[in-house]
C-alpha cells in the first residue's frame, strides 16, 4: 500500500496548496443579520400587524405585496420576533400562516380597535393624555323627562 494520496502526490505540486489563511482570504464576506434596506420592510409589516389587530395578517397578503413587504417577509416577521416582539403564528387554509401580533419589543399589546389613529398606529396612548374618568354627577336623560 502506497503512502499518501496518489492523486496529490502526482498532479498537484505542493507549492499549488492554498494556506489556510489563503482559504480563509478567499471565503465570501457574510453580513450580520439583515440588509438595511429591510428595515422599511419591517417597519411596514410590523404597521400592517398593528392596523389588523387581532384579526391578524395573512402570509399571502404580505407575498402579494413584494414591494411593499419584501420577497421574504416570513424572515422580517422572524426578525422582528428576535427584536422582542411577540407575534403569533398559525397555519390557514393547508398552505397559508396567519400572523397576529400580541406584544410590542415594550411589551404593550396593541391598540387596534382604539377610536384614536396614533393609539392603533404606535399601539400606546398619546403621551400626557389622562384616561377620561366617569362622572357619577352627569347623566344622559331623554328630551321626555325634562318637560
Amino acid at each position: 500500500m502506497a503512502n499518501g494520496n496518489i492523486y496529490r502526490d502526482t498532479i498537484q505540486a505542493a507549492s499549488s496548496r492554498p494556506t489556510l489563511s489563503e482559504v480563509a482570504q478567499a471565503r465570501p464576506q457574510r453580513g450580520q443579520g439583515a440588509p438595511f434596506r429591510c428595515t422599511s420592510h419591517k417597519s411596514a409589516i410590523l404597521d400592517f400587524l398593528r392596523e389588523r389587530g387581532p384579526q391578524g395578517v395573512l402570509g399571502s397578503e404580505l407575498y402579494d405585496s413584494p414591494d411593499k413587504f419584501g420577497r421574504s417577509p416570513r424572515n422580517r416577521i422572524s426578525e422582528l420576533r428576535k427584536e422582542g416582539f411577540l407575534i403569533s403564528g398559525e397555519p390557514r387554509n393547508g398552505s397559508d400562516w396567519q400572523y397576529v401580533l400580541i406584544r410590542d419589543d415594550a411589551g404593550v399589546k396593541p391598540l387596534a380597535d382604539s377610536p384614536d389613529w396614533y393609539e392603533r398606529h404606535v399601539g400606546h396612548p398619546r403621551p400626557g393624555a389622562q384616561p377620561i374618568e366617569q362622572d357619577d354627577r352627569f347623566v344622559l336623560t331623554s328630551p321626555e323627562l325634562g318637560r
